[in-house]
């Protein structure tokens, strides 16, 4: 079983240095792409320096920058592997069901993360896309 809101101090963190390294190495960016894959247990940050997300077809792989920092989450991907993965997010558990493909696990880490990026935002001041892999789940903050 994964509670979401205990990984969510270690995906700020992620976020936040994959934004200072980001300016100490590059300099100045004008947009974030936060790309997932929760079934394989990795966050990735993208970003763009001249590109705007619309520019890349809101799309992390096509960011001018991409895959600058990867976080793996092998306690996600351990999870997924079992015969009935659970998740626990906002005190509603979802079992996932294999039978139903895999944007039902999507939709749960999908707004896991839109609001741990909403927890970030304040501090953020460029837009962020939020896509998850082989997904309909995405969206612009």
């Amino acid at each position: 079983m994964i509670i979401l809101e205990d990984e969510q101090e270690k995906i700020i963190d992620f976020i936040t240095d994959s934004i200072e390294t980001f300016k100490i190495q590059k300099g100045k960016f004008n947009s974030i792409g936060i790309y997932c894959c929760p079934w394989a247990g990795w966050i990735s940050t993208s970003f763009n320096i001249v590109k705007s997300i619309p520019d890349t077809s809101y799309n992390c792989p096509d960011f001018e920058i991409v895959e600058f920092k990867l976080l793996e989450l092998e306690k996600w991907s351990e999870e997924y592997e079992k015969e009935t993965p659970t998740y626990i997010f906002e005190g509603k558990t979802t079992v996932f069901n294999f039978d139903l493909g895999d944007e039902a696990i999507n939709e749960v880490f999908f707004k896991f993360l839109s609001s741990t990026i909403l927890n970030l935002k304040k501090d953020i001041k460029v837009n962020v896309l939020l896509q998850m892999l082989d997904s309909k789940f995405l969206k612009v903050f």
